[in-house]
């Protein structure tokens, strides 16, 4: 029986009303110009680590703001991390608020992890895997590029992982292959890469996305607020429809892994812009212009 955290206040919730998907955003979603809405939501030092180490997991967030957390997995279709996250933190990725006539399982937004080489060493004893296997929670896809997935197909080094995944499809794991992880990680790759990601997901049905790190997942994502291609380059107005950062009061120091992006981002680029605190941590909203 997992435990579910304690609810918010309406007023709690009513603060992230602006933030999140509205039924607008649902609609354009649905058809095939358009993206899911996306929530790029994180926790981080007073000085912008948000990991003391590479590779290690760090808590930073209280018990407040984990539930608030919580809270916005139930309002997502679908929750996404980087691969090197999903191995240091060995999460799963489930939603243990509360929500009125849903199960664990169904309140749980799907999760996907962006691991174009297959590191992530999915098995039964993943964590996410153990959540959906008890019914709380759901199986993952996995986002890999597709010359790697070929070769997984074609029997290369790969190939015992590959046989691993297809045994665990009956619980849920779908790869997905994306051709745009290739070459090096410019700006041009993360535009390509990010738009051919987003459209796999509005066509697999996800309508809003909250994304919630690890650190090069959150880079490429602040970089992409600052953006200035061209329309055709764009998803829409922007790939980053909302930011929530929770602001944990402690320094992790200058070996903490930072999330930052390549150049300064205004007040041009930021709209709705509210504070608000939980326990000990502050957490600050914007909608993206």
């Amino acid at each position: 029986m997992v435990e579910l955290l304690p609810a918010l206040s309406e007023l709690d919730e009513a603060h992230f009303e602006p933030y999140l998907a509205s039924s607008e955003d649902r609609h354009y979603a649905s058809r095939a110009s358009r993206k899911p809405h996306v929530t790029l939501t994180y926790a981080q030092s007073l000085d912008s680590r948000i990991a003391a180490k590479p590779g290690t997991r760090t808590v930073l967030s209280g018990s407040e703001s984990k539930t608030m957390t919580h809270y916005l997995r139930s309002r997502h279709d679908a929750i996404l991390v980087g691969v090197n996250t999903f191995i240091a933190d060995n999460p799963t990725l489930n939603c243990r608020y509360p929500v009125k006539g849903k199960s664990v399982c169904e309140a749980s937004p799907q999760p996907i992890i962006l691991d174009p080489s297959f590191r992530a060493g999915l098995s039964q004893n993943s964590a996410v895997m153990l959540a959906a296997q008890e019914g709380a929670g759901k199986a993952p896809w996995v986002l890999v590029s597709r010359s790697c997935y070929e070769r997984m197909e074609a029997g290369g080094s790969a190939e015992t992982e590959l046989a691993k995944a297809e045994r665990e499809k009956l619980a849920g794991v779908q790869l997905i292959p994306i051709a745009a992880f290739t070459g090096q990680r410019g700006d041009a790759w993360k535009r390509v890469a990010w738009k051919e990601i987003l459209c796999a997901l509005a066509d697999r049905g996800i309508q809003s996305l909250m994304v919630e790190g690890g650190s090069q997942v959150i880079c490429d994502l602040l970089d992409l607020i600052a953006d200035n291609g061209s329309e055709t380059e764009r998803l829409g107005n922007a790939t980053v429809d909302s930011l929530i950062v929770t602001i944990a009061p402690v320094y992790l120091g200058r070996e903490g892994i930072e999330a930052s992006p390549r150049q300064r981002l205004s007040s041009q680029y930021f709209d709705e812009l509210r504070w608000r605190t939980f326990g000990a941590d502050s957490v600050v909203c914007s909608r993206i212009r």
